[in-house]
């Protein structure tokens, strides 16, 4: 009996080791799979990006895959790059409205404010707005 009870422990705790071991795993896993798909995501959008578009027309088309890669990345950053990212994507929502502006009309001092809080700079075009913020998502989810 002794013997038996001796086996039983082992095997608890063989099954417990296991069990962290694979949770480890699935949450590695599950986060590495997020950067791949924000990865694959932001790759395939710079490519169309490189196509003749209209600025606001190609914000328009990939809004939804944008938020989608964003989202699916945004647990698995640290506390800071998390709020990092939320930070850029509130301010990249915001551009809706100046990428829909006319060529002639100004772009909000709001704007142009937050933009050159991140950028540094003040955006030349509609084109350099959509490019910065492609590249800033892209270097927080490194």
């Amino acid at each position: 009996m002794n013997d038996w009870l001796e086996k039983a422990i082992f095997q608890i705790i063989g099954a417990v080791i296991s069990g962290f071991v694979g949770l480890a795993v699935f949450w590695f896993k599950r986060r590495w799979d997020a950067k791949d798909h924000f990865r694959i995501t932001m790759s395939q959008i710079s490519g169309e990006f490189k196509k003749p578009c209209t600025p606001s027309d190609f914000y328009d088309a990939t809004m939804s895959r944008l938020e989608e890669a964003v989202f699916r990345l945004r647990p698995f950053l640290t506390k800071s790059r998390a709020d990092c990212l939320t930070a850029i994507w509130n301010l990249y929502r915001s551009a809706h409205t100046e990428l829909h502006k006319s060529e002639i009309e100004r772009m909000s001092e709001m704007f142009n404010e937050e933009f050159q809080k991140y950028a540094g700079h003040l955006p030349k075009d509609k084109r350099d707005i959509i490019d910065f913020f492609h590249r800033k998502f892209t270097e927080i989810a490194e």
